[in-house]
């Protein structure tokens, strides 16, 4: 586990500047000593009730936001629909399943 750690940090320092990474792992600064000192913070696990009620909200506003008019060359008119008919599909699909009582 501690290689896959490093390994992430790795590629991430690669990709985003130092004080980045400060931002993404550390929990507080010590101003007491004025050291820079990061500490590694376990994130919280959402609950997958959580997550699928998040997801019918961002469903739900893409929906409000199609029906209020998305502006497109006529040929592209058809993946607007599709579009929509998803959403509508996966809308459903998350009430559903919030009703199943996941944890």
């Amino acid at each position: 586990m501690a290689m896959a750690s490093s390994a992430t940090a790795k590629v991430l320092s690669m990709v985003l500047p130092p004080f980045k990474l400060l931002k993404l792992y550390a929990s507080r600064y010590d101003r007491a000593s004025g050291d820079n000192v990061a500490t590694l913070v376990p994130r919280q696990r959402r609950s997958l009730h959580a997550i699928v009620a998040q997801n019918l909200a961002d469903a739900e506003a893409l929906i409000v936001r199609l029906e209020d008019g998305v502006a497109v060359a006529d040929s592209q008119r058809p993946v607007i629909r599709d579009l929509y008919v998803q959403c509508e599909k996966q809308r459903e699909l998350l009430e559903v399943t919030l009703q199943l009582g996941l944890e």
